[in-house]
């Protein structure tokens, strides 16, 4: 019997906003058995995994590795010859400063299929990004990409890079006085503008500006540090005009999202788009239950039907029509506990009521609950009996990315959506080990509840641009610019 050998899709994650990686690059996540990923890429992007997907951390900064580039080859070969699909995910474009090649010719010698998969590189989305188109009919006829690091002493063709309209060098803040000096040696003038960008396209974005002459201290005042791209030449000046990024209305706000459910939050997505860096805390992760044939005859024997779950409406139709059921054969009493739960059943052709207290012969259809929330449940809409669609855990998966956005950089404020989402946020402060220093972020809320459950565990100090942004709707009302 032939052994099916997998395959491997090398894969250009963008820049660092999450949107910029390409319709390919997404497909191939959604189907990957395993991701091997790197540290320059927008975490956010593992959202698009299937939950049963197995996360590899390759973790590679300057000078230090968690993986070196020989284990994640071999790591590469021994998961596709398990017949798994496979995605190697590397910041920017895979093929340039990103050692594709090493990683496909190992595949190669191994006979495993593979693609490379382009994604758009960081030199040009950085300085797009910051306002600096890298060519220009005015100021720049050539564009010249560049290595700013390397093991022994940089070697490069600065007679070759001097004459270049626009120049960009990839992470050379070490060697970014070395840099300047030979191309002044070369020809090129002092008065040279410069910029020199940090996570370009993130919420984390800085930049500073400058000459030949006086970036390097610019640089030192602004605090910047790589991941940083370089962009040297004339196009560099159009930058006071053109610098749209940083006009978005949350530009630099650094966001964590509280969670206590599986679903995508829309804040989050809308916060990311208008500039903020965000991040949602803790992941969770859906785990569908297969019902059995008395669950779903005792549903239909039934008075009323509640549905305490928005997804629980999809998994439960989905569910009957499988099993041969009629949907006209329901009971007459089906209601959600939610508006959003009573949307989705409608989508169903089912005509949904709001929940209310009754004594009528009740089956509960949503999520495990624990018994505290189910106490909670019959005494709010009446004792009956659960029929459980899905669980949701955490997902611990994203520990490790967790762990380290909150090492990397300061966070300003957590949103807190609800009051579960506190107690989950809180619980993941606690496994972090940083309980205590939490409090002393801004926070924002939605709904009194929340807000006073915020309070009662010690958060005082409100953020009032994001909690007027809150209860004014403007995440759901308003067209991001």
């Amino acid at each position: 019997m032939t052994k099916l050998v997998g395959k491997v899709y090398l894969i250009g994650a963008g820049p660092g906003d999450a949107k910029l990686i390409t319709e390919r690059g997404k497909e191939c996540l959604q189907k990957a058995d395993v991701i091997l990923y790197d540290r320059l890429v927008n975490p956010r992007l593992l959202e698009y995994a299937s939950s049963d997907c197995e996360f590899v951390y390759c973790g590679k900064l300057p000078k230090r590795h968690i993986m070196r580039q020989e284990q994640i080859n071999q790591a590469l070969v021994q998961h596709a010859l398990e017949g798994k699909t496979v995605v190697r995910l590397k910041g920017g474009d895979p093929s340039v400063f990103g050692r594709v090649g090493e990683e496909a010719a190992e595949l190669a010698e191994h006979g495993i299929l593979y693609e490379m998969i382009p994604g758009v590189t960081s030199s040009i989305a950085a300085a797009a990004y910051a306002g600096i188109p890298v060519t220009h009919r005015e100021y720049s006829n050539t564009f010249t990409i560049a290595t700013g690091h390397s093991k022994g002493e940089l070697e490069l063709d600065f007679t070759a890079l001097a004459k270049s309209k626009t120049c960009a060098f990839y992470m050379g803040i070490q060697n970014l006085p070395f840099i300047c000096e030979q191309l002044i040696a070369n020809g090129r003038g002092e008065s040279t503008p410069v910029a020199v960008i940090e996570w370009g396209t993130t919420g984390r974005q800085k930049t500073a500006t400058g000459t030949l002459r006086t970036i390097v201290q610019a640089v030192q005042e602004s605090e910047i540090a790589n991941p940083a791209m370089t962009v040297v030449g004339e196009a560099v000046q159009l930058r006071g005009r053109l610098a749209w990024f940083e006009r978005k209305p949350y530009y630099g706000k650094r966001v964590l999202i509280a969670k206590s459910s599986a679903q995508q939050s829309g804040i989050a997505g809308y916060l990311a788009e208008s500039g903020a860096e965000v991040w949602e805390i803790p992941h969770f992760k859906k785990e569908t239950l297969p019902f059995s044939k008395e669950e779903l005859a005792a549903a239909f024997q039934a008075e009323r039907l509640v549905f305490t779950a928005n997804e629980s409406a999809a998994l439960f139709m989905e569910a009957i029509v499988q099993a041969g059921y009629d949907v006209r054969d329901l009971p007459r009493q089906i209601q959600g506990v939610s508006e959003k739960s009573r949307a989705e059943l409608n989508q169903f052709g089912v005509q949904a009521q709001e929940a209310i207290l009754s004594s009528c012969r009740t089956i509960y259809i949503g999520r495990v609950l624990s018994d505290t929330e189910r106490e909670a449940l019959f005494a709010a809409y009446g004792c009956g009996k659960m029929l459980y669609t899905h669980e949701i855990k955490q997902d611990v998966r994203f520990h490790e990315v967790t762990e380290r956005l909150w090492t990397e950089f300061s966070w300003d404020t957590v949103l807190f959506p609800n009051q579960a989402a506190i107690a989950a946020f809180m619980g993941e402060m606690g496994r972090l080990g940083v309980s205590e220093d939490i409090l002393a972020l801004r926070y924002a809320y939605l709904g009194e509840r929340t807000g006073k459950a915020a309070r009662t565990y010690g958060f005082m100090n409100l953020d009032e641009q994001l909690q007027e942004m809150l209860s004014s709707r403007e995440w759901k009302n308003r067209t991001i610019s």
